[in-house]
């Protein structure tokens, strides 16, 4: 199993982005464009009609997501980052399992 990709139910991305995004922190000189405030279900769902695709910092928040083909969502850097399954935490409510099974630990 690759820990670095998860696995979003189907229509549940907006909701796995925003998940992401309240979770992470400004970082760096993120703290000059950082937003205090959470991103909603409509902005979220606005970044992925837009094709936005690949998430660096948002509003000076740490990303470092990607939209992969099959719902599922590379998240390694963000891990990284902010911590052992970070992202897996952020997003357990929206996650399902990988082909073969595997739903990440959370920890």
């Amino acid at each position: 199993m690759n820990e670095d990709i998860i696995k979003i139910k189907e229509g549940k991305m907006p909701e796995a982005l925003r998940a992401l995004y309240n979770a992470s922190q400004p970082v760096g000189l993120g703290m000059i464009e950082y937003e205090a405030r959470d991103m909603t279900i409509a902005e979220a769902r606005h970044q992925i009609d837009e094709g936005v695709g690949v998430w660096d910092y948002v509003k000076g928040r740490y990303m470092k997501a990607w939209i992969c083909p099959g719902s599922l969502l590379f998240v390694g850097r963000y891990d990284r980052q902010l911590g052992f399954h970070a992202a897996a935490s952020a997003c357990l409510e929206f996650m399902e399992p990988m082909d073969n099974g595997a739903v990440p630990a959370v920890g």
